[in-house]
């Protein structure tokens, strides 16, 4: 049964817990291994090694011919190794948390994206009961293999699968019996015989004569089976002992190294294929033996030989079509950089991790080479100095233009120098604030509505910005709304209501609309600025006991704002009502568009009409004529008073029907 297995640049794993470990050195480790994907990038991880406490490590990638590295995620407590990046951008690793006594409590299996946007566990176990994870592989479709060193049925390690999108799904695909089972490292490969697809693993022991085998194990049944078996020391073609490191190389053929046996008893390199193996190497006392995952790229095989816990050590190449090797550089005390662990090769120049950089034998550095032995490079001396914006959240779209900031605190940090700008290069305007504890706020006129803006920040300890973050300002209209009346008051004036609108950085006029319906389909009264920045605006003849819904909008490009309510007083009480004078006379009540008075026997009146809030709308004074009255007015019901000459008074209710 035969499934597609996933296409990669390269696999880099893990060689056996030395890579867990570290020396007595306290300063700034690399841990694991290099990668190079298919994006172009190189990717790594470094740590802050103590003996207690918490363990900062950074996964980054470095760009070849950049001049500094891309910090992406920093992990605590935890030591980080870089196994595999896939073509969507995901990383692939593996993570051994340290308590606060420096113990290790728990491995796991993480994925974390490129741009450090996204990070979770796909795998966990805690290492007392099951052992650490230290290798992984792609498999098909969508699983990773990985390897750990207990656990299972004898208690000597599993293979494992899990799902590289669904945390939920884990499986135990092998159980090791002895630790002679369980491979240093895999790789994917296709099946030499036209069966099924699966994986290569190598073992350190193991095999038909206890020196080490090559491994295959098949996606449908799921099992070990012996391929290679090396006879160590005494000739013929696999006289090596201990392929601690195979790597994929052209046709996908297998080069192997190991860590013993060979003509010197100090190891060789091999090339294993369907066609038969052969020895290419045999490493001697000279360099000393190899170790590490060596690389292929453009038909030669890189990588390390000798003791660089020593500060020894030695980059070799091998060109597979001519079959010349040669020693690159070796390195000791005296060199740039020594105790590496670690190479890739781009374009002829070899990338690498060292534990010391020159005389400081704290902290190491990733650092390039000529193919040619020339120009040792240190491209970045790893120090725990890289922080990033943390506040506004990262991808946010509803950011304040006056945005409070909060970055990622470093022990030994005394200055953050925070920049944000509308530009992904940090090209035109740049806003600067620089911090003592990681606090900040970018004052007003501030930043620009509805614009994605890119952050980055920059410590005392490197010479260099931390990744880059972005978030999205909200638009005008998220702050453009009424204020006074606060929302849900009661007991509004009818008349000379002063109605305030919420500030807005940037504006200049304020438009206010206040309507009895929520929609705003009804009647609107709407008013704007008489004069620049002027917020509060008056407004008269509001109905009495009614709600009033309110919006603003102001001269920015923007939509109205959030909608706000406040309700009027209720309608004063009518004054007692007096009985009619029989001298004048009113009609029709109720009526459609005016009403008549007409005065009967008396010389004067005075007329007064209001609503029932005692608003006066009418005032007029008749003389012995007929007048008609109430044609502006709206539908309702008004209070109509009347005065004669001799003090009588009367109050009529007045009906305008339409």
């Amino acid at each position: 049964m035969n499934k597609n297995l996933l296409t990669v640049v390269v696999v880099i794993a893990l060689v056996g817990l030395s890579s867990h470990t570290f020396a007595q050195a306290s300063g700034n480790q690399p841990s694991g291994n290099l990668v190079y994907a298919a994006d172009g990038y190189i990717y790594g991880a470094y740590t802050k090694t103590t003996d207690t406490g918490t363990r900062p490590s950074t996964v980054y990638r470095y760009l070849p011919g950049a001049t500094t590295i891309d910090p992406i995620y920093r992990f605590n407590n935890a030591v980080v190794q870089v196994h595999l990046v896939d073509t969507d951008g995901s990383i692939f690793g593996t993570l051994l948390e340290y308590n606060s006594s420096g113990q290790a409590v728990n491995s796991r299996v993480f994925r974390l994206k490129n741009d450090g946007t996204t990070y979770e566990i796909l795998y966990s176990n805690v290492v007392a009961s099951a052992g650490v994870h230290y290798s992984l592989t792609f498999g098909y479709s969508d699983w990773l293999y990985g390897a750990r060193t207990a656990g299972g049925w004898w208690d000597e390690g599993v293979l494992f699968s899990t799902s590289k999108t669904n945390p939920t799904s884990a499986w135990i695909n092998v159980n090791f019996e002895n630790a002679s089972d369980r491979p240093t490292n895999m790789l994917p490969y296709y099946s030499w015989d036209g069966g099924e697809d699966g994986m290569w693993g190598a073992t350190d022991v193991g095999g038909s004569f206890g020196k080490g085998s090559v491994q295959a194990f098949g996606f449908y049944y799921e099992e070990l089976v012996p391929r290679i078996s090396f006879t160590g020391t005494g000739g013929g073609s696999l006289d090596g002992e201990g392929p601690v490191n195979i790597v994929n190389g052209p046709d996908t053929d297998i080069y192997a190294v190991t860590q013993r046996g060979g003509a010197t008893n100090e190891g060789a390199l091999f090339h294993i294929s369907q066609n038969g193996n052969a020895k290419l190497h045999d490493f001697n006392s000279q360099y000393g033996r190899p170790f590490g995952k060596p690389f292929v790229d453009a038909g030669k095989i890189v990588g390390l030989g000798g003791d660089f816990n020593n500060n020894g050590g030695f980059i070799y190449s091998y060109n597979i079509e001519t079959d010349v090797f040669a020693s690159v550089s070796s390195f000791n005390t005296a060199s740039a950089v020594n105790g590496v662990t670690s190479v890739v090769s781009h374009n002829g120049v070899i990338y690498g991790i060292a534990r010391k950089t020159g005389s400081d034998s704290e902290n190491g550095s990733l650092f390039s080479i000529n193919e040619d032995g020339t120009n040792t490079h240190v491209i970045f001396k790893f120090v725990d100095g890289y922080s990033r914006l943390t506040e506004p959240n990262y991808a946010t779209t509803e950011a304040s233009v006056t945005p409070s900031l909060q970055v990622t605190k470093l022990a030994g940090v005394t200055n953050y120098r925070i920049e944000i700008s509308a530009n992904a290069d940090f090209t035109g305007t740049v806003h600067v604030v620089n911090s003592t504890d990681g606090l900040g706020k970018i004052s007003a006129p501030g930043l620009k509505y509805s614009t994605k803006y890119y952050a980055r920040v920059k410590t005392n300890l490197v010479d260099d910005f931390g990744t880059v973050t972005t978030f999205t300002t909200h638009a005008p209209e998220k702050y453009s709304y009424v204020t006074s009346p606060v929302h849900g008051a009661t007991n509004v004036s009818v008349n000379n209501t002063q109605v305030t609108a919420n500030i807005v950085y940037g504006a200049t006029l304020y438009t206010i609309e206040l309507n009895t319906k929520a929609d705003f389909t009804g009647t609107s009264i709407v008013k704007t600025s008489a004069s620049v920045n002027q917020r509060t605006l008056t407004f008269n003849g509001l109905l009495s006991s009614s709600t009033y819904y309110s919006r603003t909008k102001t001269n920015l490009p923007s939509n109205w704002g959030p909608t706000k309510s406040f309700t009027t007083i209720g309608a004063a009480p009518a004054p007692e009502f007096i009985s009619e004078v029989n001298d004048v006379k009113v009609y029709p009540n109720p009526f459609e568009r005016d009403f008549i008075i007409e005065p009967v026997g008396s010389e004067e009146v005075n007329v007064t009409l209001v609503d029932l809030a005692g608003k006066e709308l009418i005032k007029t004074r008749l003389i012995q004529e007929p007048t008609m009255l109430g044609d502006q007015l709206s539908p309702g019901i008004y209070l109509l008073r009347i005065k004669e000459k001799d003090g009588r008074i009367s109050v009529k209710r007045m009906i305008k029907s339409q």
